[in-house]
């Protein structure tokens, strides 16, 4: 019997992850002073436009393709595709709305969501060796200081060799800054470009064909896009503690001893 009606293993995972994120932030959420309707709005704001970015930025990657096929680009069932940065750029964005909607900065936005975004993150990472996306460069005499990150993993095409083991290392890498952020409690918002930077160096190991710009054309738009996230999450992390250094005290919450 069959209990999830032929859905992909790869949706059950992504879902999986979800799920466990979705189950912190309800948890944490009354620590934070954050009401569950909130949370709830929030959270499907923010699922929703990264999935509208994850799939325009596949659209995008993939135009040659879709320019053939435009009817394609709303089907996800038999021509699915998600793209990673779309995704948290899509859900970046969502996340400053929500923020500001709330009355809320950056920061305690940034710090509060984080660490679940980070183990979706982890899960995706996990299912692409599954899905064969993302996949390493082959390895057939490895130095024996990197013998340890190679595994034998299919490519696109079926072809097992041993191969920079990129998806578990990148879901290693997630999953250990989602464990920090939920150890830490506090300052979270940190960790992203932190991740980002990891991921643009990752992204050196790895063999599935991606565009290069014509700016530097040697370089991969996922090495690259990494970067610029990283910088600017970094930028947005500087920007917001100048401001709160720079704001002026509230005096109403002194008290004058008479």
């Amino acid at each position: 019997m069959n209990l999830f009606g032929g859905v992909p293993a790869y949706t059950r995972k992504i879902a999986g992850g979800m799920a466990v994120a979705l189950f912190w932030l309800w948890v944490s959420a009354p620590r934070r002073g954050i009401p569950h309707r909130t949370l709830l709005i929030g959270a499907w704001v923010i699922t929703l436009a990264a999935l509208i970015g994850g799939r325009a930025g596949y659209v995008i990657e993939n135009q040659r393709y879709f320019q053939q096929h435009p009817g394609d680009a709303f089907d996800l069932r038999d021509v699915g595709g998600l793209h990673g940065h779309g995704a948290w750029i899509g859900g970046l964005i969502a996340l400053v709305i929500w923020s500001q909607a709330t009355s809320q900065s950056w920061r305690e936005g940034g710090d509060f969501f984080t660490a679940p975004a980070l183990l979706v993150a982890a899960s995706a990472w996990w299912t692409c060796a599954q899905a064969a996306c993302a996949w390493g460069r082959a390895m057939w005499q490895a130095p024996p200081l990197v013998r340890w990150l190679i595994v034998e993993l299919p490519d696109r095409y079926h072809t097992i060799e041993p191969r920079y083991a990129v998806q578990y290392i990148g879901a290693a890498c997630a999953a250990s800054l989602a464990l920090a952020g939920l150890v830490m409690q506090k300052r979270e918002r940190w960790l992203l470009p932190i991740y980002f930077v990891g991921t643009a160096a990752l992204s050196l190991l790895r063999a599935d064909p991606a565009p290069t710009g014509p700016i530097l054309p040697h370089w991969r738009n996922d090495t690259l896009l990494s970067l610029l996230l990283a910088f600017a999450l970094l930028g947005m992390n500087v920007l917001q503690r100048a401001y709160n250094n720079l704001a002026p005290r509230n005096t109403h919450d002194t008290i004058e001893v008479l």
